[in-house]
């Protein structure tokens, strides 16, 4: 069967046949862990002759690695698998024989071989980093934020010719990490599309120059790369979580930094435009922005009034600090916090820190499913704020994987708007999430909910096409022709940040977790109740 496709599909038996093999090798692999599965092919030089005057292959390789010439056409087809550590010295053998066959005797003396790489801020020492930023801000703003791939890098790769998501992967890396992309996917998009509207000064060339270089020499010499300021409370996050935290520590009279990625306080709540909101701590039925609403209100006042008290003070101190589009890429055991944005790099001290950073999503990739990559798939949460942050419209007929609370909503919303909801498929013999959900969700909509099923393949070389389910229990396969599919398959607390604070898995006296990012909540209104219970009890 020839595989040769755009988007290489990944084989059933090939995924059962390379578990196999990890599980001889390391017999706990860790298969829960895993974030991507991929599959590629490669030239085989094989024997074949000339039957009826077409080339007929033998099923026989060639061994070794021919290089072949035939006036002017050189193929260095099969390399295999030496390729990468070869290539330097083919590029060299190629070129003397190029050379020889145009006639050419010496080199090109204004040939330049080196190719500056694009800078990557998360690989400098501190000092070159906060010169970079200082020269060019977009090299502060993190865009991928498992890999820090910031949006400089993002730029200068589509600056070079990148015109995909994919040729920006390719070039820096980012969508690689951990959420595949669930992060910055979105934001990528949108610097494509600004290059195709035409180049502005916002995609501007970027050249790591001498003035750099200079800079970054000046900050050594000085011994400075960032500010530093001092706070009671470190807070990153500013979702539920962290706005309770925030206002709860600025009531008992601490000084606050909080600090989030988003150019908003709210984090997941502006996506909610549903209710269900509010009833355990405001004892009223509200939509997530409105709950949200309530809190970043509140947290607005503080701030405006903390900087007209800083207007009038010769006080560098603010008793409550707020730091939007900015990025906590470390965290240090002396409780000590490096922050990147566009104002550069910011180095901060506190005596207690909370993690509010929520969680982030099971992506596609970490579930083994064979088949192709096309475009249609998407986390229930990437939809969502596609839908009511972003007002994209999306595919018609829709397959949902998962039948919990956040799918169930998704589902609800596009059934709504007049999508086709083909199937919930659900593992467990009856739907997840909470009963409140399924009647207002699945009954009320009258939802197709496919139970003990789990989609085994995808199907569609550029698009989605369709899915394959299979029945747990029968083993039977359905195919389902579709243009999107919606995973909702579970979410995982976003604690990256802190791991190589806990070599003992516990955490040190000055560091808390709270809200999802500690574990996953039904409600909201429990995750501000115990937010603000956990600062009560740091201050007593």
């Amino acid at each position: 069967t020839d595989l040769r496709t755009e988007s290489f599909p990944t084989g059933e038996a090939g995924l059962a046949n390379l578990s196999a093999k990890c599980t001889e090798v390391i017999p706990s692999f860790p298969f829960g862990a895993v974030i991507r599965n991929f599959g590629a092919i490669r030239p085989n030089t094989c024997y074949g002759q000339m039957v009826d005057g077409r080339w007929t292959p033998e099923d026989k390789n060639i061994p070794g690695f021919p290089i072949l010439e035939e006036e002017g056409l050189f193929s260095l087809i099969g390399i295999k698998t030496p390729g990468i550590t070869c290539s330097e010295e083919l590029g060299i053998y190629m070129a003397d024989k190029i050379s020889e066959y145009l006639g050419l005797s010496e080199r090109n003396p204004g040939f330049d071989p080196v190719r500056k790489s694009i800078p990557q801020p998360a690989k400098m020492p501190e000092s070159d980093r906060a010169a970079l930023i200082s020269r060019n801000p977009d090299f502060g703003e993190i865009v991928c934020r498992c890999r820090q791939i910031t949006r400089g890098e993002v730029i200068e790769a589509i600056r070079r010719g990148a015109v995909s998501i994919e040729g920006v992967r390719r070039r820096t890396g980012a969508g690689m990490g951990r959420c595949q992309g669930g992060y910055c996917r979105e934001k990528i998009e949108k610097l494509l599309t600004e290059f195709k509207q035409g180049p502005s000064t916002k995609l501007s060339q970027v050249t790591v120059s001498g003035a750099v270089c200079a800079a970054a020499e000046s900050a050594k010499e000085s011994g400075t790369t960032a500010s530093s300021d001092h706070y009671d409370f470190l807070i990153i996050g500013a979702g539920a979580a962290g706005m309770a935290s925030a206002l709860a520590a600025n009531k008992s009279g601490k000084s606050v930094l909080l600090v989030d990625r988003n150019p908003s306080l709210g984090g997941i709540l502006n996506q909610c435009v549903h209710d269900g909101f509010g009833l355990g701590y405001f004892s009223e039925n509200l939509t997530g922005i409105e709950y949200s609403k309530r809190f970043s209100d509140l947290i607005n006042n503080i701030v405006s009034n903390s900087d007209d008290e800083a207007a009038h003070s010769s006080s560098t101190m603010f008793s409550f600090a707020l730091s939007l589009n900015t990025t906590v890429i470390r965290i240090d055991p002396d409780r000590r916090a490096l922050l990147s944005s566009k104002s550069g790099l910011r180095q901060v001290s506190f005596d207690q820190c909370i993690l509010a950073t929520g969680c982030r999503e099971r992506a596609i990739g970490s579930l083994g499913i064979c088949g192709t990559r096309p475009h249609g798939i998407y986390t229930a949460g990437q939809m969502q704020k596609m839908i009511n942050i972003d007002h994209l419209d999306t595919g018609h007929d829709i397959v949902i994987l998962g039948s919990g609370d956040i799918g169930q909503i998704v589902a609800r919303h596009l059934a709504m708007n007049g999508k086709n909801i083909i199937a919930m498929v659900e593992k467990e013999d009856h739907p997840g999430g909470m009963k409140l959900n399924h009647d207002r969700c699945i009954r009320a909509h009258h939802l197709p909910l496919v139970l003990r099923s789990t989609i085994v393949e995808i199907i569609g070389e550029r698009d989605l096409e369709a899915v394959v389910v299979e029945n747990l229990d029968t083993k039977k396969r359905t195919t389902l022709a579709c243009d999107t599919l919606i995973t909702a398959v579970g979410l995982i607390p976003e604690r990256e940040l802190i791991a190589d604070l806990l070599p003992d898995g516990s955490m040190p006296p000055w560091l808390h977790a709270v809200g999802n990012c500690d574990y996953v909540h039904e409600i909201v209104d429990s995750v501000s109740l115990e937010s603000e219970k956990l600062v009560e009890s740091l201050v007593i």
